[in-house]
């Protein structure tokens, strides 16, 4: 799957208090299917409501960049900060969401 640069229309997520920051970007395929797209869509909702409350809640600081990879089974994350969420809707949540950025921490 080749993935495109971010550009201008990328989606980008940017949640900030005071100094603390969580920034993120999904990345996207080039032309994405159906499939792509939904993820997509789903994951960008979980990521945005997951950003927000951690900046309510934190004063952490911190770049993810976010995947859609259907060879991931639920999802996972590493402290460099990419973030990969599976084919698995179910996972596809704000629970998630938080749950893996707190994995890019470690």
């Amino acid at each position: 799957m080749r993935l495109s640069v971010l550009t201008a229309g990328a989606v980008l997520g940017l949640a900030a208090y005071g100094q603390a920051a969580i920034s993120w970007a999904i990345q996207r395929a080039s032309n994405p299917t159906a499939d792509q797209t939904d993820a997509y869509n789903r994951i960008n909702y979980a990521m945005r409501l997951a950003v927000e409350r951690h900046a309510r809640l934190g004063n952490a600081t911190k770049t993810i960049r976010v995947y859609y990879d259907t060879g991931v089974p639920t999802a996972e994350a590493n402290w460099n900060g990419d973030l990969r969420f599976g084919a698995n809707r179910a996972y596809m949540t704000q629970r998630t969401a938080l749950h893996e950025i707190g994995k890019t921490y470690l």
